[in-house]
């Protein structure tokens, strides 16, 4: 298993990455309307089953936090922007992130597993 941290590349590595079974991890960084924008047809037409969603903190905070301090709180913000841009309900996104981060990290008790329900 693989992850691919805090993705902010070109749509070529991207398919490179999903063509080898990798995760990949989005953060605060894929909101921001310029920086974020080339990701958008990639995430939205990406397979759930292979999202994963980051804080990176103390880094690359979510609008409208950037620039200052990121908060892992404010992880569910880039999960409201992520089902967004797939037209997904935020709890389906929520469901859907929390089955692949056991998938992965399959040593982590489910029971344990936190969900941000309100967005």
């Amino acid at each position: 298993n693989a992850v691919v941290h805090c993705f902010t590349g070109e749509k070529e590595e991207f398919y490179e990455y999903l063509d080898k079974g990798f995760w990949i991890g989005f953060t605060g960084w894929i909101c921001d309307p310029v920086r974020g924008k080339h990701m958008i047809d990639l995430i939205s037409t990406m397979p759930l089953d292979r999202i994963m969603i980051e804080t990176d903190s103390p880094y690359l905070a979510p609008v409208p936090h950037r620039g200052k301090k990121n908060e892992p709180q404010y992880v569910a913000k880039v999960a409201q922007y992520v089902a967004d841009l797939k037209g997904i309900r935020y709890e389906a996104l929520l469901e859907a992130t929390a089955a692949n981060f056991h998938r992965v990290f399959s040593k982590v008790d489910p029971e344990q597993t936190i969900l941000f329900a309100n967005g």
